[in-house]
């Protein structure tokens, strides 16, 4: 069983998956690590995320970055996300590009 992620963790994740995808796109985080990330909880069981566009490099850092966090990660389905608002997307929190 892998540790529970904490915020540390998860902004630690966010840099390490910046510095493995070396092109632009969006990292789109549900569930348990978005209420982290709000601080409305401390620690959730996983890493709930959608990558838009799915970049090379994306999903075969992921096993790499979950053994070395000791981390849960889950690809989260576009139907586990809240549906655009007319006109386009509205994100309910942001930060500032990760990566290098």
């Amino acid at each position: 069983m892998r540790s529970h992620t904490t915020k540390d963790r998860i902004e630690l994740f966010m840099q390490r998956l910046g510095t493995a995808v070396s092109t632009e796109g969006r990292i789109y985080f549900t569930g348990g690590v978005s209420a982290v990330l709000m601080g409305w909880r401390e620690m959730t069981i996983d890493v709930d995320l959608k990558a838009e566009p799915e970049r090379q490099g994306f999903f075969e850092c992921l096993p790499r970055l979950k053994d070395d966090l000791d981390i849960n990660i889950e690809l989260a389905s576009q139907t586990s996300l809240c549906p655009p608002c007319p006109g386009g997307r509205i994100a309910v929190g942001s930060s500032p590009g990760m990566g290098s």
